[in-house]
Order: C-alpha cells, then sequence, then structure tokens
C-alpha cells in the first residue's frame, strides 16, 4: 500500500514537473531552444484543423527514443487520454514509431500524436502544447507550441466573397446614381427653358397690355388737337368774312 501511494506521488510529481517546466520552456525567453518548435494555424469559425505532436527537427514519428506524448490545451487542462476531452470538440489519432534497424525494440505508440480540433470557436483560441517526454532520463523534455487563432479566426474567405459582391454593389450604385443625376440635370434644363419662354410670352404681353393702355389717352390727343385744329381754322374763316363785310 505505501509503495503504491509512494508511486501514486511520484507520479503526480512528474507531471506537476511537467506542466510547469512545458509552461515555462514556452514563456517566451529568447535563448530558449524550444522556440524553434512553434507552430501557427489560422482557421474560420467552424471549421476543422489537425495539430500534430512533432516538427521537422524533432521527427517525433520516427524516433526510438520517445516515450510518451500529453498535451496542454489553452485553459490549462492537462489532457493524457483522450477520455479527459469533450469528443464533440476534440479527437485524437495514434501514431506508431517505426522501427528501422533489425532486432530493434518495437517502438511506441503515440495515442495523441494529433490532435484535431472540431467546429472552431472562441473557446477554443489559444496555444495548445504538446510535451513529449523521452526515455533516457537525461535527455529533458520537448514542447511543440501550437497557436490556433490567436490573433482571431481567418476572415479571407469572407473578404473575397464579399469583396467580389461589394465592387458589384459599387458599381450599380454608382451607375444608379449617375441615372438619376442625369435625370435632375435634364429636368433642370428642361425646366429653364420652358421657364425662359413663359418669361418671354409675359413679357410680351406686358408690352401689349401697356400699349392698349396708352394707346386710348394718345387717341384722345390726337382727337383733341384735330378739334383744336378745326376750331382755329373756323376762328380763321370767320375772321377773313369779318374783314371782307
Amino acid at each position: 500500500m505505501a509503495h503504491t501511494l509512494q508511486a501514486s506521488t511520484a507520479c503526480f510529481a512528474l507531471h506537476m514537473f511537467l506542466i510547469v517546466y512545458s509552461i515555462t520552456r514556452t514563456a517566451g525567453a529568447e535563448n530558449d531552444v524550444d522556440n524553434r518548435f512553434v507552430c501557427n494555424t489560422k482557421v474560420p469559425f467552424f471549421d476543422t484543423v489537425s495539430m500534430t505532436c512533432d516538427h521537422p527537427l524533432l521527427n517525433i514519428s520516427t524516433s526510438s527514443e520517445v516515450k510518451s506524448i500529453f498535451w496542454i490545451f489553452p485553459d490549462g487542462t492537462n489532457v493524457h487520454s483522450e477520455a479527459n476531452v469533450d469528443r464533440n470538440l476534440y479527437t485524437f489519432s495514434s501514431q506508431s514509431i517505426e522501427s528501422y534497424s533489425p532486432g530493434q525494440e518495437p517502438g511506441a505508440v503515440l495515442d495523441l500524436y494529433n490532435l484535431t480540433a472540431l467546429e472552431i470557436d472562441e473557446d477554443q483560441f489559444g496555444y495548445y502544447h504538446c510535451v513529449v517526454t523521452y526515455k533516457s532520463a537525461s535527455r529533458p523534455a520537448t514542447v511543440i507550441r501550437w497557436g490556433l487563432n490567436v490573433n482571431g479566426a481567418d476572415f479571407s474567405d469572407l473578404l473575397r466573397e464579399y469583396r467580389k459582391k461589394a465592387v458589384i454593389g459599387g458599381i450599380a450604385a454608382a451607375c444608379l446614381l449617375l441615372l438619376v443625376g442625369g435625370c435632375c440635370l435634364f429636368w433642370n434644363v428642361r425646366n429653364s427653358k420652358r421657364d425662359q419662354e413663359m418669361d418671354k410670352e409675359n413679357g410680351d404681353l406686358n408690352d401689349l397690355k401697356t400699349d392698349i393702355e396708352v394707346s386710348p389717352s394718345a387717341q384722345g390727343d390726337n382727337e383733341k388737337k384735330f378739334h383744336n385744329a378745326a376750331y382755329e381754322s373756323d376762328v380763321g374763316e370767320q375772321a377773313a368774312i369779318d374783314v371782307h363785310m
């Protein structure tokens, strides 16, 4: 019983050490060699993405020195088996480590080698750390960090889709504005010409009215002059008759 308790305590202490170690190793020290093992991916909302616990500089799938791997999720969850995660959000696929030398001890089976996140949402954004332990006690664990939509989701497909629609909509709006503007200009020019014609007609009518109003007085003056001339003629004739008499 005591040996079982000691083994459980040692296992728990090892796991805690690996968690603290993985976090400190990926905290951002400039001289930390594990900063080389960083992968970033950016996908749209509700898409599916796979993150492999491997790196071209490590070749985990062909290294017989690998003992085990486990994951640390963005919320701090320590995942050692698929039973520790919601299978509606995450799934795992295994990878057998290949052996090339005859008589070599068969490689381990890495059950958590490939992590697949399903229908990505904001709750799944962040950094995923895969901690790789080795059979040699002298070789420190390696941390592979995956950044999933760290700076936001990928909207490039939406931009490409709606850019075309936006251009078409802009062209249609410009054509409509040109049509409306042309109609307004034509209407204004037409009304301006009509106003000018009406002003001219009104001016002619006013002149005619003025002539009509002025004509009676002129006719009266003419009649007055005619009567004065006739009177002067009668007076002249009467004066001539008086002289002869």
